[in-house]
């Protein structure tokens, strides 16, 4: 996975994703790897989530 963080393009080996679901968001929390600027794995932890707003799922036809 590769995200922007500060300006920079910051690259993760994701190990755990989550889903976090509400009656009006869907989040997903992302654990994983750094890797360093030299393309290799790193030993530094990191998390991130995106937080998307549910729309239409709550209707019914």
């Amino acid at each position: 996975m590769t995200i922007e963080q500060h300006g920079g393009l910051l690259r993760l080996s994701v190990t755990v994703v989550t889903l976090y679901a509400s009656d009006d968001h869907v989040t997903f929390a992302v654990n994983g790897t750094r890797f360093r600027k030299d393309g290799t794995v790193g030993k530094r932890q990191d998390a991130f989530s995106f937080q998307f707003k549910r729309e239409g799922l709550n209707e019914r036809r």
